[in-house]
């Protein structure tokens, strides 16, 4: 993380903070109320086109790699439902990237994935179902025993509460 991502994330947490006792803000709303000082940031920082090219390339390809996964099932199905037995199916959906979800990254078009491919996608995603279930679990306990904390300390939120004791 460079510097101006370490600031960028300060003026963030700042401006949430102000927010925080009226109920939270919006993300959108705090993206918009910062925007103006991270342009000022950016204005005074030397640029390293290299450093921006990887920050643009893993955030749009990254998101674009999510997007195209979570749809996968209903490009799947679009293709399904063009099939058709008297001729040769041509769709550009084919030749659209997406990732396998294997551990080593791999991305592959959709006219060159095997069965394989799509067998093991299916298990892939069912163990991240299991794996964020877990972690749910986990955060519950966890979360279960802070809330704990404050109902011992009778603290409404969790700054009220005195960390340093041990109930």
């Amino acid at each position: 993380m460079n510097d101006i991502d370490k600031r960028v994330e300060a003026l963030y947490d700042e401006y949430v903070r102000e927010h925080s006792p009226d109920g939270g803000v919006k993300f959108a709303e705090a993206r918009e109320g910062i925007r103006d000082e991270v342009v000022d940031l950016i204005r005074a920082t030397e640029r390293d086109v290299y450093a921006e090219a990887e920050a643009l390339l893993n955030t749009s390809l990254g998101g674009l790699r999510e997007k195209r996964s979570r749809g996968l099932k209903r490009q799947l199905e679009h293709l399904l439902d063009g099939f058709d037995e008297d001729g040769p199916y041509i769709d550009p959906i084919l030749d659209m990237a997406f990732r396998l979800g294997d551990s080593a990254g791999v991305d592959k078009t959709l006219r060159f994935w095997t069965a394989d491919d799509l067998r093991d996608l299916v298990v892939v995603r069912y163990r991240i179902a299991a794996d964020g279930t877990e972690a749910a679990k986990e955060l519950d306990k966890t979360a279960n025993r802070v809330v704990d904390r404050m109902l011992i300390a009778g603290a409404h939120f969790m700054g009220d509460a005195d960390w340093s004791v041990r109930p």
